[in-house]
């Protein structure tokens, strides 16, 4: 998997565009990535429009777990065109709803039209 990683300060948006074939050691990293940047109450749009093969249910619980874990957070879009990418990223929304603020979008302008209205970016200001 390849990883465009962008952080817009103004807006305290994260922005990561996801392409390649799906790794799960990959999306780990990062994940670790977010930690070590300390970013998690920042909104995140997970652009994964360009992403080949599919994570596991369990890959996808995991990932909800570790994403929970951190506070304040913020909210997160996943964006994807795909249709059975799409149900494992609303199974992914569901599992995490009780802790995350998290929605699943096929429409770019709607995502980053949700978030806007979600947070006037992060919880805290960016290191």
């Amino acid at each position: 998997m390849e990883f465009q990683y962008e952080r817009d300060r103004a807006r305290g948006l994260v922005t990561v565009t996801i392409r390649g074939a799906y790794q799960a050691s990959e999306a780990l990293a990062l994940l670790e990535r977010h930690r070590v940047e300390d970013d998690w109450s920042c909104a995140r749009l997970y652009d994964v429009r360009e992403l080949t093969g599919l994570p596991t249910i369990g890959d996808l619980r995991l990932f909800n777990r570790l994403d929970a874990q951190h506070r304040p957070h913020g909210p997160e879009a996943i964006l994807t065109v795909n249709p059975i990418l799409y149900g494992l990223a609303c199974t992914y929304a569901a599992l995490g709803r009780s802790a995350l603020r998290i929605e699943v979008f096929r429409d770019a302008d709607e995502a980053a039209q949700w978030l806007t209205a979600q947070t006037n970016g992060c919880v805290d200001e960016l290191p």
